[in-house]
C-alpha cells in the first residue's frame, strides 16, 4: 500500500508536469489553467487534504479532475475521494471501479 505522503507526493508531481506546482515534504500546491483553480496538499498521518479554490462553477470541474486522476493512480489501494465544500455542503465523490463485481469497501 501506498502511504499517504508517498502518494500525495507522486500525484503531485504528476500533475505539476502539466501544470505549475510548488512540494515540499508534506505540502504542495498546484495552479491550473493560469490561476483559474488552486489545490493545496497537505498529507496527515492517514489522508490527503485538499483545498480547492476557484470560482463556484468551476469546482465541479476540478473535483473531478483531482479526483479521477488520484483514483486511478491509486488503483489498488481501492481509494476513494470525497469533496466537501466550504460551506459544508457535499461536494463530488470518485472512486475505483468496482472489481470483480463488487463495490471497493
Amino acid at each position: 500500500m501506498v502511504g499517504v505522503a508517498e502518494s500525495g507526493q507522486q500525484h503531485h508531481v504528476e500533475l505539476a508536469g502539466q501544470v505549475c506546482g510548488t512540494l515540499e515534504k508534506s505540502t504542495g500546491a498546484v495552479t491550473f489553467d493560469n490561476g483559474v483553480a488552486v489545490a493545496e496538499f497537505a498529507c496527515e498521518e492517514d489522508a490527503l487534504t485538499i483545498a480547492l479554490r476557484s470560482t463556484a462553477e468551476r469546482i465541479p470541474k476540478f473535483e473531478s479532475v483531482i479526483g479521477e486522476r488520484l483514483v486511478r493512480f491509486n488503483v489498488r489501494d481501492e481509494l476513494s475521494v470525497g469533496w466537501t465544500r466550504s460551506d459544508g455542503s457535499p461536494g463530488s465523490v470518485q472512486r475505483n471501479a468496482p472489481l470483480n463485481g463488487n463495490e471497493p469497501s
